[in-house]
């Protein structure tokens, strides 16, 4: 595959998951606290968005930005958030609009549910508004489900200021938001992995990451679900995120 990196591009990672005892992925750390803190800012159509940022303690210098599934509000990341503000990532958690406390939109109350596919088109606007919050150059963006196809529309429409893509179970169209245009121009680096039992997503991850202009690598997973809960269902899936965002 062109591009693709020889560590991850092309590899299958065959995980199957047997029943135990894992984290919740809303549940923070109990070394939580320090440097995390709710905010929240307004986008360019007037939507107040609420995330939470995670400040590191000694800072890498970059920062990362983590856009949840549709129907899930970002506290989906908090591990994962905490995980990378370890790491010394600055770490910006938003709730897309209609979600969570971004349901405030020029004035009324908004809910996802109700979206058209303009709307969730128009949900880029809460990326670049958490970008401006951070007053960050660049950013890595993370996105799950939807929130993987929002990450990568901004990407392409803002390719100088996304430093990298992971794509959490993406899908070619989901609610109107194609990202394949998206990747097709954007020549920064994109890290997918979708899980082969979500096959509409497993599927879609295949012919988005060949496409991806930029160098790419897809990691093949089984039985550990979507979006989010693949660190759920496997949580040395953040590691590997966390490398290679230290990578890129």
């Amino acid at each position: 595959m062109r591009g693709s990196k020889p560590l991850l591009a092309g590899f299958f990672a065959f995980i199957v998951v047997s029943g135990g005892c894992v984290q919740p992925p809303n549940a923070l750390e109990e070394s939580a606290g320090d440097g995390v803190k709710n905010v929240s800012f307004s986008t360019s159509d007037h939507v107040v968005i609420g995330a939470t940022l995670f400040e590191p303690l000694t800072p890498t210098g970059k920062s990362v930005v983590l856009i949840p599934m549709m129907g899930h509000t970002r506290s989906t990341f908090n591990v994962f958030a905490q995980r990378l503000q370890e790491k010394g990532f600055r770490v910006l958690a938003l709730d897309v609009r209609g979600h969570g406390e971004s349901t405030q939109g020029d004035g009324k109350k908004i809910s996802y549910q109700s979206f058209s596919s303009a709307q969730w088109n128009d949900a880029v606007k809460d990326i670049q508004a958490g970008q401006d919050f951070l007053k960050a150059q660049k950013v890595f963006v993370v996105g799950a489900s939807i929130g993987a196809n929002l990450a990568a529309l901004y990407a392409g429409q803002n390719p100088e200021r996304v430093q990298g893509l992971v794509l959490l179970s993406p899908g070619l169209d989901y609610k109107g938001v194609q990202p394949k245009p998206a990747l097709e121009s954007f020549e920064g680096p994109v890290l997918v992995m979708a899980s082969m039992e979500d096959a509409y997503s497993f599927d879609s991850s295949g012919e988005l990451e060949a496409s991806a202009a930029g160098p790419h690598a897809f990691v093949q997973l089984k039985n550990v679900g979507h979006g989010t809960n693949l660190f759920v269902a496997n949580p040395d899936l953040m590691n590997t995120v966390i490398d290679w965002l230290e990578k890129n």
